[in-house]
């Protein structure tokens, strides 16, 4: 008997993150007797789509999508879980469709970009800056919108103006086969550089992704100054590089093989026609502290408003 195909169609598997997700739902898809097929839609909607309509006309018994850019494509997904003829089970990862009540496992960004702000600005940051990779993809994508309301959530909560200053991007992607953009010591290198020649810079910096940090720190080396003697730092998702750092990165440690492996569970139930206990499963982050944070010169405990 052959055995059954499951797709993981992933927004981004240059990131941690999709490697995690991906790692998950093969252990979890193998472990069930299913095989895994693997696709990435590179942030890219159309490829989303095509990959979508290539498992439609497919014998494919369920698709994990990690949505690119809701609500595009929503129409072609409720046509998919609907259609009575040649129905396709569906599991969405990390967020879904905003008017369709998909099964979906994920967490809180907006509330872990909240603890992880919240944080620096307890040990009393009070110019906290965010780098995200690209401004343009805070409202495009989910993911990255949820941490940044988190993030000016945060700042709001404990009376601080935002500063559009402190919003920086790399405008890159940490692996690109074109020239130094694949060096991820420069990968956060511009954005943190930028915030530095602020007329007073941030003293906290919160980092969209871990793999912003090696760029980061070098950065803030290379003008003389320390992490976090003068500036303290907090990644997100806990990457192997957040050990390896010449500062170990303080972070949020996001359970990417579990969502992976949770999503994979999850649709088999549904594949399998059993029950289900719950729709949406938030799993938890928890923040890791190591050497990349301290507690702010009482000089710099200032609010600073644009």
């Amino acid at each position: 008997q052959a055995r059954k195909q499951i797709a993981l169609i992933c927004s981004d598997l240059t990131h941690s993150f999709g490697h995690e997700l991906a790692l998950g739902c093969e252990a979890a898809a193998s472990k069930l007797g299913y095989d895994l097929l693997l696709c990435s839609s590179r942030f890219d909607v159309i490829a989303e789509k095509q990959h979508l309509m290539r498992f439609r006309d497919s014998d494919i018994a369920g698709i994990l999508l990690v949505p690119t850019m809701p609500p595009v494509n929503q129409e072609l997904v409720k046509r998919l879980v609907n259609d009575l003829d040649h129905q396709v089970p569906l599991v969405c990862l990390d967020y879904g469709f905003p008017d369709l009540e998909l099964p979906l496992v994920g967490i809180d960004n907006f509330q872990a970009a909240h603890d992880a702000v919240s944080y620096l600005i307890e040990m009393g940051h009070r110019r906290v800056a965010f780098i995200v990779n690209h401004i343009n993809r805070i409202e495009s994508v989910h993911t990255i919108n949820m941490r940044y309301q988190g993030y000016r959530q945060a700042l709001k909560d404990y009376g601080i103006s935002f500063n559009s200053d402190w919003l920086q991007e790399a405008a890159a992607d940490p692996v690109s086969p074109v020239g130094d953009q694949a060096d991820t010591t420069r990968y956060g290198y511009e954005p943190m550089h930028k915030l530095l020649t602020l007329r007073e810079p941030p003293t906290g910096v919160f980092l969209l992704w871990d793999e912003l940090a090696q760029g980061a720190i070098a950065a803030i080396h290379n003008v003389g100054m320390k992490v976090p003697d003068d500036i303290s730092i907090i990644g997100f998702n806990d990457d192997p590089i957040a050990r390896m750092l010449s500062v170990p990165l303080t972070t949020i440690r996001q359970p990417g093989v579990d969502i992976g492996k949770q999503g994979i569970e999850l649709l088999a139930r549904i594949i399998e026609n059993q029950p289900i206990e719950q729709q949406q499963v938030m799993l938890p982050t928890r923040l890791v502290s190591r050497r990349s944070c301290s507690v702010a010169r009482k000089s710099e405990c200032t609010v600073i408003s644009k």
